[in-house]
């Protein structure tokens, strides 16, 4: 089989690799890809599934082969991504669009293997709408203010019992999948770095001029660099800018000296992390713009040292000037008719 990923882990390392079958189902890891060692090797290929044990290679001074022989899978709805989800469900533009919204950040499968009637959704929707978007099943993060139900609730409440499994044993569509890759698509090498804790939502990486990885979290105030010549991690706390809002952060960029600025979101304020000295610097958007819905979502730094901060729910944008500690903030319409 063309198009099969095959992913191989060091026994208690933290960086997979994954390399794909060509036209004769053939993979191969380049020398020096792996370093010596014993690897746990894993596939995916959707529609199909690996045997559950024997996935297991040493690697050395010669080269090792490893057959693996794939079967039918028995669940393919675990399998789908959310993309493949949208293309398999009945509806119009519209009702894939609100479920979009639901499955753009988290995976499609639990809304698809619910069994909530329309009455249920009803329930559900509200109580979704009140946790912040960088919640997970483990980690749900309520919202410090209260949403209720909207007049478009019922008919998407009654749109999803009409493609779960609210009043069938399976469901009535054909679940679609996207293609494998094919040709020059298999020839690609793909490096994952496991992060200290399964918890991480790292949103945004960048990477800097010496080649280390720079990265901040959705949902846990912190800033995170990673070496990926070995995988080694070392993270920052960030501190709490806004108490009882989620903590998280959205966007990440370098000035130009290499630094990192960090977007934080619902803090309603922005971090500057110093590299040489590991200091932690954070600045809020002015209290008389600063309200409950206040979203720092992206920011941008100019040559001239200023920074620019949006809000994404207030409509503003705000103009720090580091060296001072002055942020102007603009309506849209006069974002560009500030000093320069």
């Amino acid at each position: 089989m063309e198009g099969v990923l095959v992913s191989a882990k060091l026994s208690g390392g933290t960086i997979t690799v994954t390399v794909i079958s060509d036209t004769k189902g053939r993979y191969a890891f380049p020398a020096g890809s792996l370093k010596p060692g014993k690897y746990n090797l894993a596939i995916r290929a959707v529609g199909y599934d690996a045997p559950a044990s024997g996935l297991v290679a040493s690697v050395g001074d010669k080269t090792t082969q490893l057959d693996i022989k794939l079967s039918k899978t028995q669940d393919l709805a675990s399998q789908l991504s959310a993309a493949e989800w949208l293309m398999s469900v009945p509806g119009t533009e519209e009702q894939k669009a609100n479920l979009y919204t639901c499955i753009e950040c988290h995976t499609a499968e639990p809304i698809m293997k619910s069994r909530y009637d329309a009455a249920g959704w009803m329930t559900t929707i509200v109580r979704m709408r009140n946790y912040s978007p960088q919640s997970t099943l483990s980690n749900p993060i309520l919202l410090p203010y209260r949403n209720e139900a909207r007049p478009q609730d019922a008919e998407f409440a009654q749109y999803l019992s009409s493609i779960n499994l609210s009043a069938r044993p399976k469901w009535n569509f054909e679940l679609k999948t996207l293609p494998r890759p094919t040709g020059a698509d298999t020839k690609v090498i793909i490096t994952e770095y496991d992060l200290p804790k399964p918890d991480r939502q790292p949103h945004d990486v960048v990477v800097d001029a010496e080649g280390m990885i720079w990265y901040e979290d959705f949902a846990l105030p912190l800033l995170g660099r990673m070496d990926p010549k070995d995988g080694e991690v070392k993270e920052w706390p960030l501190p709490e800018m806004k108490p009882g809002f989620p903590a998280g952060s959205l966007d990440l960029e370098l000035d130009h000296d290499g630094n990192p600025w960090i977007a934080r979101v619902f803090q309603a304020g922005i971090s500057k992390f110093d590299k040489k000295t590991e200091k932690i610097t954070s600045w809020t958007i002015p209290p008389e713009y600063n309200t409950a819905h206040t979203r720092t979502a992206f920011l941008a730094t100019a040559s001239q040292g200023f920074v620019w901060i949006d809000d994404s729910t207030g409509r503003r944008m705000n103009k720090l000037d580091p060296a001072t500690g002055k942020i102007d903030s603009f309506p849209p319409s006069l974002a560009g008719r500030g000093p320069p």
